[in-house]
């Protein structure tokens, strides 16, 4: 005995949330999964970014990507001005190499040029390049940010100093526990330090800011 899921309204990889996020459609609808053989969110598909450039804001992709590294389907391609992440499943926060599955392979980039920043933490990364997306703009014209932060995803890099806070107040929690939560309060940090710069900057009454995770 058993169930059969056949409407695919959510599925347990992230790309295909995300595809549903940027289209308005349900994953089955998005059609993220194919495109013609090259793999990632189809032409014809109206993103968010296009919709809301249409509407006159400046546009900008920051972390992970996952719906198509192919060129064609790349984020400048997909209706945003700016992009600096990366194109896959998931990375090193550090070295920014892809290590699961398969040949090692370096993923950053900015635009479609791919780029080197060895030694960085990636999600304090995204934030220094929102920070100067933001400065970059006129104070007149509207901005969308899509901030799609890779933490806490695996692999479990959390600062060092929330490591130790948890093997400090928590010791009964296992040490996966413990890294996991670590991990939540670096991103906890990392928002933070997001919500003081539009603060500090004085738009943050004038921003929307909606928080999701997939």
């Amino acid at each position: 005995r058993g169930t059969r899921f056949t409407q695919f309204y959510a599925a347990p990889v992230s790309s295909a949330s995300r595809a549903s996020l940027l289209t308005g459609q349900f994953c089955r609808r998005a059609g993220e999964i194919a495109n013609s053989g090259i793999g990632g969110l189809p032409y014809g598909k109206e993103t968010l970014a296009e919709r809301m450039k249409a509407g006159g804001y400046n546009t900008a992709v920051l972390g992970k990507w996952h719906i198509g590294s192919h060129p064609m389907i790349s984020p400048n391609k997909r209706g945003f001005d700016y992009f600096f992440g990366f194109k896959g499943g998931c990375v090193d926060s550090y070295s920014h190499f892809y290590y699961w599955a398969g040949a090692n392979y370096h993923d950053l980039w900015e635009n479609d040029k791919e780029i080197y920043s060895d030694g960085t933490f990636l999600a304090d990364e995204t934030l220094v390049r929102m920070k100067k997306f933001i400065e970059g703009q006129d104070p007149d014209d509207p901005f969308f940010i899509y901030w799609a932060l890779n933490i806490p995803h695996y692999p479990y890099q959390p600062k060092e100093k929330w490591i130790r806070y948890y093997e400090e107040n928590f010791p009964q929690m296992k040490k996966n526990r413990q890294l996991y939560c670590a991990f939540v309060s670096t991103m906890d940090e990392v928002v933070g330090g997001m919500m003081e710069y539009l603060r500090e900057k004085g738009i943050d009454d004038e921003t929307l800011i909606i928080f999701q995770s997939d």
